[in-house]
């Protein structure tokens, strides 16, 4: 396994600590394995009982190989990516390093905005312990797994990508909705649903029995060539 090798605090600068927003958390990783676990946020340092730092992401990062790039943006996100970037396109060389493997370990004050860009990728992405705002996912080659707690609001998940085989996990009860292009992928729901637009369009059954403006999830889903579910913890499919 990786080893702790660094130490990510990233705080909103000028952030009245009464004032709610959302921080951002920009991900590109590619060619390895990777996990991000969510943890709670304190109310009080353990050790002395004194409030909890400025609002921010902050956590640990273990990893092997090539050392990543972290920075923050004064605003408390966080971006986390293995090199920069010049222009908008880059080539990825696969398994250009060996035993690659990440493992992040983060909590938030404030709803997270999350962009991750994965290839080539094996991922575990344990989001349960924070709140979401958004979520946008491109996924190219991978196996992903994601893990989402209880929705705020509406709370728009965006899938792009190929080649994929992605799981989406849901606490027990929860409405969401999935709306997907059907070219040469499949869909499997676990929950009970209701179909419609020729498969286009997927409804949970419990968004009906429990209210029009019940918090939710609303996944988009772009993927061909791809294997996708959507289950409840304890039952991947």
């Amino acid at each position: 396994a990786a080893s702790p090798r660094a130490v990510i605090l990233c705080t909103r600068k000028n952030w009245p600590a009464a004032k709610e927003g959302s921080q951002r958390f920009d991900l590109n990783f590619a060619a390895g394995e990777l996990t991000v676990v969510a943890l709670t946020q304190p109310a009080t340092q353990p050790s002395t009982g004194v409030p909890a730092p400025d609002p921010g992401l902050r956590g640990t990062l273990s990893y092997t190989g090539r050392e990543p790039r972290h920075s923050c943006d004064g605003s408390g996100g966080l971006r986390l990516s293995q090199m920069r970037f010049a222009g908008g396109f880059h080539f990825i060389t696969p398994f250009s390093d060996r035993d690659r493997r990440w493992e992040a370990r983060l909590s938030a004050t404030a709803p997270i905005t999350l962009d991750a860009d994965l290839a080539a990728t094996w991922a575990d992405l344990d989001l349960r312990a924070i709140l979401l705002s958004g979520v946008t996912l491109d996924a190219a080659a991978s196996k992903i797994t994601v893990h989402l707690g209880p929705p705020a609001g509406r709370v728009s998940v965006r899938v792009h990508g190929a080649a994929a085989n992605l799981d989406l996990l849901v606490p027990e009860g929860t409405c969401f909705t999935i709306s997907r292009d059907r070219i040469l992928s499949t869909l499997d729901v676990e929950a009970a649903s209701t179909t419609s637009d020729r498969g286009r369009r997927v409804v949970a059954d419990v968004c009906g029995q429990i209210g029009r403006d019940t918090p939710r999830y609303e996944f988009r889903v772009d993927m061909p060539v791809s294997n996708i579910s959507v289950g409840t913890e304890g039952h991947i499919i």
